[in-house]
């Protein structure tokens, strides 16, 4: 392939990280969740502050912002959650603006709105530079995520969301913590949004 596609494969590649998070929020927990760009968004200006104010490494920045959106998924599935399907709908859409009007415009993330340079990581001691590298990188980082939702689908863990899924009745008659198994699934989902915002913010 040209270098053109190889770009566009690996920009392409880092946004599948981030639509992964589909897959337990609605997947498995089958929640209707309208933020999950948002956590992308969150995760992205994670890495940026990490990676150009405090100086961390890149890929250093990407975990910790995958754990500061995982951070707002709880907050946010603690409150949408117990609401039921068509009002958490519309309690995450709200966040969604709320994130839009007041996270994303705030002079100090987007810079004036000039925007904030984020160098490409370097993996195993190679500076991930052309986008030939970086494919690979995105490509790696894709499966592993990938590899951990099937782990997690596989297990008793997954056996007890898709006993959710299919029955709450059944589930909460076997003792199933509905409530908790589904807030962890929506937490997951927004820390993979992060870590693949992350991705997104350093292929830019």
């Amino acid at each position: 392939f040209s270098g053109f596609w190889v770009g566009v494969f690996a920009v392409g590649m880092a946004y599948a990280i981030a639509l992964l998070c589909f897959r337990p929020v609605t997947g498995e927990a089958a929640v209707v969740g309208l933020c999950q760009i948002s956590f992308v968004g969150i995760g992205a200006v994670a890495t940026a502050q990490f990676s150009t104010t405090y100086g961390l490494g890149i890929i250093t920045s990407m975990i910790l912002a995958a754990l500061v959106s995982a951070l707002c998924g709880l907050v946010v599935g603690l409150v949408c959650l117990p609401l039921g399907q068509l009002y958490a709908a519309i309690a995450t859409y709200a966040f969604a603006l709320l994130a839009d009007q007041v996270i994303f415009t705030r002079p100090t993330f987007s810079n004036n709105d000039a925007g904030v340079f984020v160098d490409r990581p370097t993996f195993g001691g190679v500076y991930l530079a052309n986008d030939q590298d970086y494919l690979y990188f995105t490509v790696a980082v894709f499966l592993i995520v990938a590899l951990v939702l099937f782990l997690i689908r596989r297990s008793t863990l997954g056996l007890r969301f898709a006993t959710i899924r299919a029955s709450r009745v059944r589930a909460s008659s076997l003792g199933i913590p509905i409530f908790r198994s589904r807030l962890a699934l929506f937490t997951l989902g927004a820390g993979i949004a992060g870590l693949g915002g992350g991705v997104i913010a350093s292929n830019q």
